[in-house]
């Protein structure tokens, strides 16, 4: 009983890693603007090289970090890579970055069937 409910905890920790990962890895090529409008405005952006890296951190009541997301924006202001780190990242968060209007567009034009 022991093993299985290791076995299971271990499948949802690799799931929901994936799934961040995943939805961390959909903000590439956004503009950092639609992140903020999204996520609200990162704690810090530095630079580093000829970009930037911006973090958002989730705290605990006790003040310590959850959750560390980073997000690399070039110099046009566009996301271009990411990481993250911590026990405590939620999905709802992170989120995904909103359908674009010209996506939403040429899904209309196509034929259907």
């Amino acid at each position: 009983m022991r093993a299985l409910l290791l076995v299971l905890t271990i499948a949802i920790a690799a799931c929901s890693t994936s799934g961040l990962s995943s939805q961390m890895a959909s903000w590439e090529g956004v503009p950092l603007d639609d992140v903020v409008s999204v996520w609200g405005a990162p704690e810090q952006c530095s630079p580093r090289s000829s970009n930037q890296l911006c973090v958002w951190r989730d705290l605990a009541a006790d003040g310590r970090t959850t959750c560390a997301r980073m997000l690399e924006v070039d110099n046009r202001g566009v996301v271009i890579g990411w990481r993250w780190r911590g026990d405590g990242c939620d999905l709802v968060a992170v989120s995904t970055p909103p359908a674009s209007p010209d996506a939403e567009r040429v899904a209309d034009s196509r034929p259907s069937g």
